[in-house]
Formats: structure tokens, sequence, C-alpha cells
């Protein structure tokens, strides 16, 4: 296993490849601006912004995976505002649950019955706190 988001898991086995790419995080601070006469502004430091998250995945069904299916599997996480934990190798990227802020998906293949052989799915996170 690769890891896991919530009911999601990323692995790569003889019967199925479920990885994800490109994983990108942002971490941040917010600052606040004091104006000050006669001088330039200044800053102080308010606390860590949300941790965000990005990744895209490849949904083939010649890999085990039906890409349909999935794609719905996130769609309901998205617009439920389910939070899970994101893991990776048996860590957790951010300490607290994330919620999908965006998600995304380019039908690659579909076959002549409609059957959908292939999407292409990207997927944006944020820290639920």
């Amino acid at each position: 296993m690769i890891g896991s988001y919530g009911n999601i898991i990323f692995e790569v086995s003889s019967e199925k490849i479920l990885n994800l790419t490109d994983l990108s995080t942002t971490y941040g601070g917010n600052w606040a601006s004091q104006d000050l006469i006669s001088g330039k502004p200044r800053k102080q430091f308010i606390g860590a912004t949300t941790e965000t998250a990005t990744f895209n995945m490849l949904l083939k069904a010649d890999l085990g995976v039906k890409p349909s299916e999935m794609l719905e599997n996130l769609r309901k996480k998205a617009e439920e505002g389910t939070a899970d934990y994101l893991i990776i190798g048996g860590k957790l990227v951010c300490e607290n649950k994330m919620v999908i802020t965006s998600l995304s998906g380019k039908f690659n293949t579909i076959y002549s019955g409609g059957e959908v052989a292939s999407i292409s799915v990207s997927v944006s996170l944020e820290e639920y706190v």
C-alpha cells in the first residue's frame, strides 16, 4: 500500500494499480501589516495558514480500477464535505483531516457502448480545522 485518502487506497499490486502522481503540498503563515507614520509598515505574525495538497490520478479500467465509480466516490466526498486523512508511506501528509476543495476529471477513453475506460483526475485538498 502506497497510502490512502479515507476509503481510497493507493496501491500497486498484480491485480490493481491506483497511484497518485505529482503530489504537491503548501504551507504558510498569515501576516498583518501595521502602518507607521514616517516609516515602513511592520509585519505581525497572526498564525499558520491552512495546509493544502494537490495530486493527480489516472483511473484506468485495464489496471483494475473502475474509473466512473472512483470519480463518483471522489465527487461525493467533495460535495458532502467529507474530511479524511491523507496518508502516504504510513505518514500523515497533514496532522489534521483534509477536504476536497476542487476536483476535475478528463474522460480519456470511452468505448462505443459508453463504458468509460480511462479518466485523468486532479484533486485539491485543504486542511480541515
